[in-house]
């Protein structure tokens, strides 16, 4: 939903879909048409009340037992890599409702060179921001003026010399086309101090929001995704002399992430974005410079089973431009389902981009329930991994397909060919991961999103380091 850095991840609501007909040839998904309908082997969804508005926040939205045994020593993945693993937030057992973690993000918010995190709990109406967490991470909780938090985003829109956060306020876990939806931005005005002030209101629910000088002119504007759930938009907030002006960019339901970059080196912002619901597309929006879009369409999917989670860019070949890593694993549709054609549809793949902004699909793994990606070099080699969270639900998946394979590493030989080995014990609500800087070595933090009841041994927040001397 990042992503977003976005991770907004949102229950991909896919309204009216009983009779949705599927090409036969779409992969790992087999079909009987009967008086026109679709059905598929398998179970229907049917979930009580409580978890579906636990799931309504966990699309490209999200355990514990990643790497680490309980003894403290490092755990491994089935490579023989160890990873050490810490708690930054666990489980609160005074909260009236369940803690989860919608979207992390890795931030120097205060510009002194400590490390931080910030924290998004739509659950808990509030922001977590992690600070001086090279020593003792000093935690700081942001409610005033927000309702459901699903991403931060931190920039200086007011060009004053302090990151204000920049906040995605889905409003409304669960499905509805109500206006509760906000772009909220928390100027700051002290050390530990910020104002809200709403950039735009009214809109259905709003999964992502990031800045960019989308019009060159010298200050930063705003994209935010209008996820919704009938209706929705895809819109661009043009910072004039302190107010944003509303632009639409595609009046539809369902986007997730949107990232600005600059595709084809022309030296202006193009926008990739991620559209859920009817599209399943990766959408790209080549800017001109001056504020004007065109769109075209990178990939759809045959099948709304598709279930796009997310987008990441990183120049993945290290080829000096930027590439797109996709994920889906989307599977709270309430349509019989069977999980083994999810297990063959659902995964990870990458667009290739060429330099100029033409775009080549190449598919590295498939697995139920991917979800978010992130690429780091493990293991100092010089190329880029990947580690992958794979959202697996115990409370509606069968035995054989639940907490397994919750997370990957997939190592690249150099060539962008990627060998996947679990992480043994790996996590089944992991929804959110974001990279350290190389400075703290090869390390990540992940964000658990528990879809049912919340245990005991629930942390909120890890942090995984890679052990390079043990590979």
């Amino acid at each position: 939903m990042d992503h977003t850095r976005v991770e907004a991840c949102l229950l991909q609501d896919h309204h009216g879909k009983r009779n949705a007909q599927i090409s036969p040839g779409t992969r790992g998904v087999r079909t009987d048409r009967y008086g026109g309908h679709v059905w598929r082997s398998g179970r229907c969804l049917h979930l009580p009340p409580a978890l579906a508005v636990a799931l309504a926040v966990a699309v490209g939205l999200a355990a514990s037992g990643c790497g680490d045994r309980p003894d403290g020593r490092p755990g491994r993945d089935q490579s023989g890599s160890a990873w050490t693993r810490v708690t930054l937030l666990e489980r609160d057992p005074d909260s009236s409702v369940p803690l989860r973690t919608a979207n992390v993000r890795v931030a120097d918010v205060d510009g002194d060179g400590s490390l931080g995190y910030l924290v998004s709990e739509p659950t808990a109406g509030r922001l977590v921001w992690l600070r001086n967490c090279d020593v003792d991470c000093d935690p700081l909780a942001l409610a005033e003026g927000l309702g459901a938090p699903v991403r931060v985003h931190p920039a200086d829109l007011d060009a004053d010399g302090a990151s204000d956060l920049l906040v995605a306020d889905i409003g409304a876990l669960a499905q509805t086309d109500a206006p509760v939806g906000r772009v909220v931005l928390l100027v700051r005005t002290g050390p530990s101090q910020f104002r809200p002030e709403v950039l735009l209101d009214e809109v259905g629910r709003v999964a992502c929001a990031e800045t960019g000088d989308l019009d060159a002119d010298g200050d930063l504007d705003v994209i935010a995704c209008i996820f919704g759930h009938r209706t929705g938009a895809l819109v661009w907030l043009e910072q004039k002399a302190g107010r944003f002006v509303r632009h639409d960019l595609r009046a539809e339901p369902g986007a997730i992430h949107a990232f600005p970059f600059d595709a084809d080196g022309d030296g202006d912002l193009d926008i990739a974005a991620v559209f859920s619901q009817n599209l399943e597309e990766i959408t790209l929006f080549r800017g001109d410079g001056a504020g004007s879009f065109t769109q075209e369409a990178l990939f759809t999917a045959e099948t709304h089973l598709y279930g796009l989670s997310g987008i990441e860019l990183t120049d993945l070949d290290q080829d000096g431009d930027v590439d797109i890593l996709v994920t889906n694993g989307d599977y709270f549709d309430a349509v019989p389902v069977d999980y083994a054609d999810l297990d063959a549809l659902h995964g990870l793949a990458w667009l290739e981009n060429d330099g100029s902004g033409q775009f080549d699909w190449h598919d590295i793994l498939r697995t139920l329930g991917a979800y978010s990606v992130r690429a780091l070099d493990v293991d100092d080699d010089g190329d880029l991994d990947l580690l992958l969270s794979a959202l697996r639900n115990e409370d509606i998946l069968p035995p054989t397909e639940r907490a397994t394979r919750g997370l990957w590493l997939l190592r690249n030989d150099g060539e962008q060919n990627f060998a996947p080995t679990p992480i043994v014990d790996g996590p089944s609500h992991i929804i959110t991961l974001d990279t350290l800087p190389e400075t703290h070595g090869p390390a990540f933090v992940a964000g658990s999103y528990p879809l049912g009841s919340v245990g005991p041994e629930h942390r909120r927040l890890e942090l995984f380091t890679a052990v390079r001397s043990n590979r």
